[in-house]
């Protein structure tokens, strides 16, 4: 029997309510723990946020009747949702100090030692000691643990230095303890020190796991599990909850029902959720019970430390954490709070049978790699072979780099470091005051790596001014970079990828974007490739301008779907469209929309648009970006509402459907508000024998003829699409030719039958890098205004150009390759 492909035999469909689940401890006597080397002997999980609110800006959802999850942006939360919770922006009791005996430095420690300065600190966990000064190279420190006993004792102030010996790594979390009574008038900072050839300081949230043990019959609940029988199963015990696992340095994944080897391929291997469901939003902890049963792997019921996720709608994955399993009534119970986005999607959208997923128990392992934690047995398995042979390591504890409380004029930069699996936030920045009145305080950070971060890989609220430049955020499970509350962000010349894997976080699946900020931003000349949700995410401000410029975004929408490479949301201000703060989209390049819809209720349905303004967000100039080889069926530029919009100067090609895409919802204001929208100068070229090149989506189309001066002013567009006549539809439904839609506008349009020859060469140029570059043609084009191109040409960073054959451009001139059985007009 080939184990890795199916779970099945299952026994017959069970109701949930058989099954209680684990209960009591069954750790095995003799069994050994995880233990650690050169780490950190205050290492403790607490520090990070809990786990159901694991994000400052909380699961904030959108109050209207919509159910569009307002998670999903960096706008004004709910109240509450804005900041973690009482005794999650400082660690736990018991982390902030070190072990008995370390609270307070040894004798000499407040003075520096000879050749070095007391604004200096020194780690080296290799090579340091926990009894030496701390004050120089050769008097660094050796765990983490110590550094932030002394941090804590003294505190960092403006001018002091945190300094990580190149070519180690130090496993743990960095804790810095910034000192409120300092005028901060130079910069504190962390950074390394040593042999600039050697690698960069390694914060490491993993430790390695020893003692495991072949179980050769698993079982779960007492039961056994046939199919696991010969199957390497290894076991190994944690007393901290496990968050990640690493085999040789590669992320392996926790046991899902999805996995690879499942071998149920119906709605993506998510399964349909129950009809009869009843969710009890009432009582002090959230529970579940479904009516009708339904078939569980081997019949097993809820187990605590299971994840039960759910496609709750296009946009969100609701993720709960089995707490309990009431046998006798079959109310589930689950960790965690109820976000009201489960509250309202959740009754009709189950009822239509939405998809939902099982993941972490020991019964879906079923391919080599996976693993999973039971946090009441404190037993971690693992499909592996030989796995004492291989370097096994779990993220554990908290986040890499935590700066919790930065005083108001504080200024801090981090530089020159990686922090990698980290079991919460790789990065956790949380300055004082409220959301609304944020610290003054400023942060930069440059040439910096968080990868594999369980949770967000930098998050930042209630700071001032953030910079991250030249750095490196990827893997992150949750979002890549997440500011809430800071008034002013620059992201410059970064790099992040596979953000929003939709892993293990602790938080729900609202968001899984690259880039989410909000206030006074410029995002400029980053890549961002693989992005969960959307690749650089945005919310409305009504007091801070935006720029977007320059940016590389690809693959984007993989986890999620309603979604966009640049999305803009404008809910914050979509009571006053006017509002808005104006932003910039200008020269990006956005590529490879791929909308998931597994476990969506109507698969067919797919937006994953490359710009996207969405909830009447206005004010906005889209200016001289390429939209190019998207699958989304809304894949060009979207204007969901919205006032004052100008859509100028973009490449759009080779978008499934439609290039541009305008839409006006029933529960949106009234469509009169929705004025002095442009769209010009604009190439858009589609290749559909069903699709046109704009599409005017829900109640958009009724309203047009009378209100479309105001909703759409149309310049001179370029619309291609050799397939098909028609530029203008309504839901899939053709409405309108090109020359119903010219009645109104000034466009240029040009369309044959795929037959014609002219067509027959469309040639797109793309310029992926940063600096331009040369392109040396085979034969004569022509561009968007009918002049010929020809020899070698040349293309601006991140764009690209569509190059036709020469076509009829009605100048009045017989040129550009024309004649009179293609031209009668120019050509008598």
């Amino acid at each position: 029997m080939n184990r890795c492909r199916s779970l099945l035999p299952w026994l017959p469909s069970l109701a949930i309510a058989l099954s209680a689940g684990c209960a009591g401890d069954t750790h095995s006597a003799g069994m050994p723990d995880i233990v650690t080397s050169c780490s950190d002997a205050a290492f403790h999980p607490g520090a990070g946020p809990d786990a159901a609110e694991a994000e400052p800006d909380g699961s904030a959802v959108d109050p209207d009747a919509s159910g569009k999850d307002v998670g999903s942006y960096p706008g004004d939360p709910d109240a509450g949702d804005t900041e973690p919770d009482a005794g999650d922006t400082e660690p736990d009791a018991g982390d902030t100090e070190p072990d008995a005996g370390d609270t307070e430095p040894d004798a000499g420690d407040t003075e520096p030692d000879a050749g070095g300065t007391s604004s200096d600190w020194y780690l080296d966990c290799e090579a340091g000691s926990d009894t030496a000064g701390g004050h120089s190279e050769a008097a660094a420190l050796r765990t983490l643990g110590q550094l932030n006993a002394r941090l804590a004792a003294t505190k960092l102030r403006g001018g002091q230095s945190v300094r990580l010996a190149r070519g180690t790594t130090c496993r743990g979390s960095l804790t810095l303890a910034l000192d409120p009574a300092d005028p901060f008038t130079t910069s504190a900072s962390v950074g390394a020190y040593g042999d600039p050839s050697l690698a960069r300081p390694v914060i490491s949230g993993t430790v390695p796991v020893q003692g495991w043990t072949l179980v050769p019959k698993p079982s779960m609940n007492g039961v056994d599990i046939p199919y696991l029988e010969g199957a390497p199963i290894y076991r190994a015990t944690s007393a901290q909850p496990v968050k990640q696992l690493f085999a040789d340095g590669e992320r392996q994944p926790i046991a899902a029902y999805n996995d690879a080897c499942n071998s149920d391929p119906a709605n993506g291997n998510y399964r349909a959720m129950p009809v009869a469901v009843e969710w009890d939003f009432l009582s002090a902890v959230p529970r579940l019970k479904a009516i009708s049963s339904f078939s569980y792997p081997l019949g097993f019921g809820f187990t605590p430390g299971e994840e039960l996720l759910i496609r709750v709608n296009n946009w969100y994955w609701a993720r709960r954490i089995v707490a309990a399993m009431d046998a006798s009534t079959g109310w589930i119970s689950f960790t965690g709070l109820i976000d009201q986005n489960l509250r309202k999607n959740s009754l009709d959208n189950m009822s239509q049978r939405w998809g939902f997923t099982l993941r972490n128990a020991l019964n879906l392992v079923t391919c080599p790699g996976e693993w999973t934690f039971n946090p009441d047995t404190k037993e971690l398995h693992l499909w592996s072979t030989a796995p004492t042979q291989r370097q096994i390591e779990v993220s554990v504890g908290n986040s890499g780099v935590l700066a919790s409380g930065v005083p108001n004029q504080a200024r801090l930069e981090l530089r020159d470091l990686v922090v990698r699996g980290s079991a919460a936030d790789g990065i956790l920045l949380v300055g004082k005051g409220t959301s609304s009145q944020p610290s003054q305080s400023t942060v930069s950070i440059e040439n910096v790596s968080v990868e594999d971060a369980n949770e967000v890989g930098l998050r930042a609220s209630r700071l001032g001014q953030l910079t991250v430049s030249q750095s490196n955020i990827s893997g992150s499970n949750a979002r890549g970079l997440l500011t809430s509350s800071v008034p002013t962000v620059t992201i410059r010349g970064n790099t992040f990828h596979a953000n929003g894997s939709l892993g293990t976080q602790d938080e729900p699946g609202q968001s899984l974007s690259s880039i989410t900020v909000s206030g006074s931003f410029l995002v400029e000349g980053n890549r961002i490739a693989d992005s969960g949700y959307a690749g650089i995410s945005v919310g409305s401000s009504p007091t801070g301008a935006g720029v977007l410029r320059g940016n590389d975004v690809s693959n984007y929408c993989l986890q999620l779907n309603d979604c966009g490479g640049i999305y803009v949301n404008g809910y914050a201000t979509r009571a006053d469209p006017a509002s808005s703060a104006p932003v910039l989209i200008e020269g990006n390049l956005v590529r490879g929309g791929a909308p998931n819809v597994r476990g969506v209720h109507d698969p067919t349905w797919m937006l994953a648009a490359g710009v996207y303004l969405d909830w009447m967000m206005s004010n906005v100039t889209v200016r001289d970006n390429a939209v190019l080889s998207n699958t989304s069926r809304v894949g060009g530029v979207f204007l969901h509402g919205g006032s004052n919009n100008l859509v100028e100067e973009n490449t759009v090609f080779q978008i499934h459907w439609p290039d541009l895409s305008v839409a006006y919802d029933s529960n949106q204001p009234d469509p009169k508000v929705m004025t002095g929208n442009t769209s010009r100068a604009n190439v858009f070229y589609t290749q559909s024998a069903t699709n046109g090149n704009v599409l005017l989506r829900d109640v958009f189309y009724e309203e047009f003829n009378q209100h479309h001066p105001k909703m759409l002013n149309s310049g001179v567009n370029y619309y291609l699409n050799p397939l098909n006549p028609f530029v203008i539809q309504k839901q899939g439904r053709t409405t309108s030719t090109f020359s119903t839609w010219t009645m109104n506008t000034i466009d240029a349009y040009y369309t044959t039958a795929n037959t014609d020859p002219l067509f027959s060469n469309t040639r797109l140029v793309m310029n992926e890098g940063f600096t331009p570059m040369s392109v040396a043609l085979d034969e004569s084009y022509c561009d968007k205004d009918g002049s010929a191109v020809q020899g070698t040409i040349a293309v601006e960073p991140l764009s690209a150009r569509v190059l036709v054959r020469c076509y009829c451009n009605r100048d009045g001139v017989c040129n550009n390759r024309e004649n009179h059985s293609i031209c009668a007009e120019d050509c008598p």
